[in-house]
């Protein structure tokens, strides 16, 4: 179970994702809408209105439930959030709006779609500038990798933000779990897969095991030491069972580290001859 604040997190955290494409900045013009004139079940655009907002709500309500940060979680926001722009695009066109200032509204509107389009525009260039200086950021793990193995050799990773590196590295997992995201979900789900992954790397041996800690989801595989003299921040240590610790410290005498990127808190581990 996650806490209150991780809800709250993860709540902010989805607010600001949505934001990059302008679709929860929607919700901004939509107060003024209900400042203006409060949904009405009367008509037709009230009923919109109103079903549009008890979606929002519901929709965030389930999204700040686990308490996680994956996108895919917000994106039902969109539909509510272009139910809520409609009603107030029809309250700002409407014929008999002209004694409430139709004209005045048409300007808002139109000066809100600009505001819109700029800040989608900004947010959409400064991902785009995050994701161009990424395969720059993680080329000297990858090319490191790529040189010693040959397509038909598997890698073994662990930990978070591993997508890029993975698709970049073109290698076959070494582990029924290529991705070990599932393993942040709680202590239960994360001593269930680990003995998974754990026992495929002891039964595949991958020549390289590729360990990411940007963000302190996960126990450490083979990097705690290293993370304790970089002070890298960790996970949660005490997932681990007494059989995982010994299974893990086994494993470490196999392997021996190959690279330490501090820019990108990643580790890489070649097996031993």
């Amino acid at each position: 179970m996650t806490s209150l604040g991780e809800k709250l997190a993860a709540l902010y955290w989805g607010w600001q994702w949505a934001s990059r494409s302008g679709a929860v900045l929607l919700v901004l013009p939509v107060a003024l809408a209900v400042a203006l004139r409060p949904p009405s079940v009367s008509s037709p655009a009230g009923r919109l209105a109103l079903i549009g907002s008890l979606l929002f709500g519901v929709e965030a309500v389930l999204a700040a439930m686990s308490g996680r940060r994956y996108d895919h979680y917000f994106i039902p926001w969109l539909l509510p959030c272009a139910m809520l722009w409609g009603y107030f695009c029809e309250l700002c066109l409407a014929k008999e709006g002209a004694a409430r200032g139709a004209n005045s509204g048409r300007f808002v509107l139109a000066g809100l779609v600009m505001v819109l389009a700029g800040l989608s525009a900004a947010k959409s260039v400064g991902a785009y500038r995050v994701a161009s200086a990424r395969p720059e950021e993680s080329g000297a793990i990858v090319r490191m990798v790529q040189a010693e193995t040959s397509a038909a050799d598997r890698v073994l990773m662990w930990g978070s933000g591993l997508d890029e590196i993975s698709f970049r590295l073109g290698r076959r997992s070494a582990s029924r779990i290529f991705n070990t995201a599932p393993l942040t979900h709680d202590r239960a789900a994360y001593q269930d897969l680990a003995r998974w992954l754990l026992a495929d790397l002891e039964r595949n041996r991958p020549r390289y095991v590729i360990e990411v800690l940007t963000l302190p989801e996960l126990p450490t595989l083979f990097a705690g030491e290293v993370a304790r003299q970089q002070g890298w921040e960790t996970g949660p240590a005490d997932w681990d069972t007494a059989e995982m610790v010994v299974q893990k410290a086994r494993l470490a005498t196999q392997y021996r580290i190959a690279l330490v990127d501090a820019r990108l808190r990643s580790v890489v581990y070649q097996r031993r001859s």
